[in-house]
């Protein structure tokens, strides 16, 4: 008597079940720390596609454009920031051409409110060493651009002052010089003083 075929089982590698397990399990731990740390980031992060398309925003990106974190992606820089969304896109193409790290600063106003903000732009490469992203990171550093102009008022007063006594001092000195000139031509007999001049 023929014997029925029987339906093909895949064989159970063991330990493979558990293998996969703790590896979801893993890849979920580092995504969760990932949001933790661009949650709680004192800065706004990016990446941008090579034709300058957000694909990733961190929430202080949301925040300071004031868009939905949904309509963020797939943005791009003239949607927010028009004006100089021209040379933004500059620095991108250079940072793709080069291979190289970008830091430059911008003013950025929400709300009425002007904040200074220090970006470095850097390349996201395959494994081949060929850019496919382009990552960012913005730090506020207006607090930092208040005690430098602070800073500056400070010097420009300390030279307006100086610059003001000089011209006190220069117009003293030529004085005390006519005064001497003229009693040693009106007046020589006159007895004065060796120091009378300085």
């Amino acid at each position: 008597m023929a014997r029925k075929p029987q339906p093909h089982k895949p064989k159970r590698v063991p330990g493979a079940s558990s293998d996969r397990q703790n590896a979801e399990d893993l890849l979920r731990e580092c995504e969760a720390l990932f949001s933790l740390f661009m949650e709680h980031m004192p800065a706004v992060a990016f990446l941008k596609d090579l034709e300058g398309r957000y694909v990733y925003v961190n929430p202080n990106f949301v925040r300071l454009t004031g868009r939905a974190p949904g309509r963020c992606h797939g943005s791009s820089d003239e949607e927010y920031w028009p004006d100089s969304a021209a040379r933004l896109r500059r620095e991108d193409q250079r940072v793709i051409q080069t291979g190289q790290a970008l830091t430059s600063e911008d003013a950025r106003t929400t709300g009425g409110e002007t904040r200074h903000y220090q970006t470095v732009k850097f390349p996201i490469p395959d494994k081949n060493g060929t850019p496919t992203l382009i990552a960012g990171i913005s730090v506020d550093i207006t607090a930092r651009k208040v005690v430098e102009q602070e800073r500056q008022n400070l010097l420009a007063r300390r030279c307006r002052r100086l610059k003001r006594h000089a011209t006190s001092l220069t117009s003293y000195t030529l004085s005390r010089g006519t005064i001497w000139a003229w009693l040693r031509r009106y007046a020589p007999t006159a007895k004065i003083s060796p120091n009378a001049r300085a």
